[in-house]
């Protein structure tokens, strides 16, 4: 094309229209992608994820002298007006919890059924604000919680078949426990995994883990307040915190930069489909030129004449549509099944990625069209 080969011919206007409707369909592509990733997104970030993660802040007491001190120092915390609450856990939703083999009550292999097990006190639901469908939450200060009590959630009972879960027994190695509670389910992994079976221990005033509900007035002074407990509580060790709605959110890093790389390469995609737009109405506009001339002789007013040039590029667009949509949705739809909580295809978004698709590209050739159809039809037809 440089060397000027294709600039007249039937050959030429084949391989640009070609050009432009692989272009165009790989552009229409990516914006659709664009548009379903950050809708995925979205969603993930804002369903009910079955747990509060606001004005929650966590502390991890990471070797046992923290741990053997994590009574005095949750009650020293609790007696910061600014904290509305406290609990301990061994873990927090997002970072995983250990597994072990059980035996339910009424199950009749001979193979230990595999579940997800947490501990935590009697304060954690409420502040997690987790809810209690069924039976009762741990006991203050109760030996038999602590020894032979636990709470699973609503996938284990599911799994394991029990419509009336409360009371029902389980056998942990050489340990009889009963359940006395039915937690709804809350997503402890990420939203690629289907919500498992879950099993909850009573661990009063023990845990890796002291979660702190505290009040947004003045979450700076709150957090110095929390500085200097921990600094008479333990002297020796630094004071490190997460803020919990940020270290849940670090599960999506993935997907957001994955969103982000999809928009990049969308913008770009456009930007060349748009020049190689650009230049092929150039190149037709200048083909054409004699015979805008003679319609606008002829009375063609200068908007049937930019229509009838904006319309010829409709086509290669609309065909790239009609490419791109099923391509979008093969890859699109692969990309969703990793997900065990996903949305459906939004086809709406589908349509305004084709919508936009046009509209740029009509944009794009409107200036040829326009300065074509302004021409005064003497300086293009004096020599004739």
């Amino acid at each position: 094309m440089l060397k000027g080969n294709f600039k007249t011919g039937k050959s030429g206007v084949v391989l640009r229209k070609t050009l432009v409707v692989v272009q165009f369909t790989a552009s229409i592509a990516m914006i659709i992608g664009t548009l379903v990733v950050y809708l995925q997104l979205d969603f993930i970030k804002n369903v009910d994820k079955g747990f509060a993660e606001e004005q929650i802040v966590t502390i991890d007491l990471q070797d046992e002298s923290l741990r053997a001190q994590a009574a005095s120092l949750e009650a020293a915390l609790s007696a910061i007006p600014s904290i509305e609450a406290t609990a301990m856990s061994n873990s927090m939703p997002g970072r995983g919890y250990g597994r072990r083999g059980i035996l339910p009550e009424g199950y009749e292999g001979e193979d230990a059924w595999i579940i997800s097990v947490m501990n935590m006190d009697e304060r954690y639901l409420d502040l997690m604000e987790m809810k209690l469908l069924d039976g009762r939450n741990f006991l203050k200060g109760s030996a038999l919680d602590a020894d032979a009590s636990v709470i699973i959630n609503e996938a284990a009972a599911r799994a394991i078949g029990w419509e009336e879960p409360v009371n029902k027994k389980i056998t942990m190695g050489n340990n009889a426990l009963t359940v006395v509670g039915v937690v709804s389910d809350f997503h402890f992994a990420n939203m690629r995994h289907q919500i498992e079976p879950l099993m909850i221990f009573f661990n009063q005033g023990q845990g890796s883990v002291i979660s702190l509900k505290i009040n947004q007035a003045n979450i700076h002074h709150t957090l110095q307040a929390i500085e200097s407990v921990w600094a008479d509580v333990n002297p020796n060790h630094p004071f490190e915190y997460q803020f919990f709605d940020e270290e849940f959110g670090q599960q999506y890093a993935n997907e957001e930069q994955f969103a982000n790389l999809v928009v990049t390469f969308a913008w770009l995609a456009v930007f060349i489909a748009c020049l190689g737009l650009f230049g092929l109405s150039t190149f037709t506009a200048e083909q054409r030129i004699k015979e805008i001339g003679i319609r606008k002789v002829m009375g063609a007013e200068v908007r049937q004449v930019v229509f009838m040039l904006s319309k010829e590029f409709t086509r290669p667009v609309l065909l790239a549509c009609v490419i791109a949509i099923p391509i979008a949705y093969y890859f699109l739809d692969q990309w969703l099944q990793e997900f065990a909580y996903r949305i459906d295809m939004p086809w709406l978004a589908v349509g305004f990625g084709c919508l936009l698709a046009v509209v740029l590209s009509q944009l794009t050739v409107s200036y040829h069209a326009l300065k074509a159809a302004r021409t005064n039809p003497v300086d293009v037809l004096k020599y004739e």
